[in-house]
């Protein structure tokens, strides 16, 4: 059993990476192959390959599918109580509902994600409040969306690793700056652009 658990691992971290560089085709194969086994040997550590399918499935426009695979991936880190491993799937789970437009669930899963994530986790809170900024937007609620973009940029501001802080921060400047772009006011425009400026320096 064990032999068969460590394979899957494996392969679920081989999908992982080939996902992340774009190779879906591969990493869904692998990572269903990942699946058969952890449920062969009646595993909760199939899980994350769940998540991950679920990912890769968004990413190639499949977002009821993507949603789908997210459910039981949720339900079986519920069971193993991997709190952060929960609120990374309700954020993958509100990107697949921000494609679908079901802009309730995708709020009510980024409410419940700010609910558990811990309080210095700057990075898992930064996204959460990203994605709400988005659903916001999309429901023309632009002052919420403008608050939360800002938010967001500040929680990600407080990200010790300097890589994952730049990268984050200045996915919520260029959101902002669509944002103020899209909605002709030109002063703040500039003093976000100015702050991008300043980051990639």
């Amino acid at each position: 059993m064990a032999d068969k658990i460590e394979e899957a691992d494996e392969l679920n971290s081989q999908g992982h990476n080939l996902w992340l560089a774009g190779h879906y085709q591969q990493a869904e194969q692998i990572l269903e192959s990942a699946i058969l086994i952890y449920e062969s040997e009646n595993s909760d550590r199939v899980a994350q390959s769940l998540h991950n399918l679920g990912n890769v499935y968004r990413d190639t426009k499949r977002p009821e599918a993507s949603l789908e695979i997210l459910e039981r991936s949720l339900a079986h880190f519920k069971i193993l109580k991997r709190n952060e491993s929960i609120v990374d799937v309700w954020t993958s789970m509100s990107l697949a509902c921000l494609d679908l437009r079901q802009f309730e669930k995708m709020e009510k899963y980024l409410l419940q994600g700010l609910e558990l994530v811990d309080s210095d986790d700057f990075s898992r809170i930064g996204d959460l409040e990203h994605n709400l900024a988005l659903c916001y937007q999309r429901r023309f609620l632009f002052e919420d969306a403008e608050n939360l973009f800002w938010r967001s940029y500040r929680t990600y501001e407080k990200i010790s690793d300097e890589y994952v802080r730049k990268d984050s921060m200045l996915a919520s400047i260029n959101e902002l700056l669509e944002f103020y772009d899209h909605h002709g006011n030109e002063d703040k425009f500039d003093d976000v652009l100015e702050l991008k400026d300043e980051l990639n320096n």
